[in-house]
């Protein structure tokens, strides 16, 4: 999947993941679809 699909879906919410035990208040958009990559779900449809 491309990266500005990724960042779209993931500013729409279409994804689904549990969150970090870490702080994540310096994270970025890609950070968070990498980190969706390796532990979520992608909703494209």
């Amino acid at each position: 999947m491309l990266k500005k699909v990724k960042r779209r879906l993931y500013k729409e919410g279409r994804y689904s993941c549990h969150l970090p035990k870490c702080d994540t208040a310096k994270w970025s958009v890609d950070d968070w679809c990498n980190w969706i990559d390796r532990y979520g779900t992608w909703w494209d449809k």
